[in-house]
């Protein structure tokens, strides 16, 4: 689960404050989880990671003709996370958005940035029946100072290992832009 802090704050106000976290990382061989890695044995509290909503319009005819068509182009459900994973790099030109579009306007358009290439990830994701949910994070890189998440990407829920970290802006498969 996620954690959300806000601080109203009156104009030219300021706060510090000081926040210390434990992170638990892992590395998961996806090589080695044997089909069906998705199950109809989904816990209550991820069903809400099915349903569709404004960014992610798993219900939209347009994003279930694409899942369809990515799964069944498979035999297995690593397959289609597969394809699902690829489909926004391979088919979306980078370019920085100054606000979110979503996943349908991604589609549309064929541009977005880490936010639009989650975005349409998860729908995809939700509509091959795949809980997923997309994730702000910070992304350092050593001239980056940033002071609030500046990444989207993306996680997939596996009833044996929980939430798996999916990031859908990976540069290996993205098409122009950086």
């Amino acid at each position: 689960d996620y954690i959300s802090i806000a601080f109203p704050l009156a104009a030219n106000e300021t706060v510090e404050k000081h926040v210390s976290f434990l992170m638990l990382i892992r590395n998961v061989d996806y090589s080695k989880l044997l089909p069906p890695i998705f199950s109809n044995n989904i816990p209550d509290r991820v069903r809400k990671y099915l349903e569709p909503d404004k960014y992610h319009p798993s219900d939209n005819r347009e994003i279930i003709n694409l899942a369809t068509l990515l799964g069944n182009k498979c035999l297995d459900d690593l397959c289609k996370i597969r394809n699902a994973y690829e489909y926004p790099a391979r088919h979306l030109r980078f370019k920085i958005q100054t606000a979110p579009l979503g996943a349908l306007q991604a589609l549309h358009g064929g541009v977005g940035d880490c936010t639009e290439y989650a975005a349409l990830f998860v729908a995809i994701s939700r509509a091959m029946g795949i809980p997923a949910r997309q994730t702000a994070l910070f992304h350092f890189v050593q001239s980056n100072t940033a002071s609030r998440p500046n990444h989207d990407a993306a996680e997939i829920f596996v009833a044996s290992l929980g939430w798996i970290p999916v990031d859908p802006h990976a540069p290996e498969h993205r098409r122009g832009g950086d």
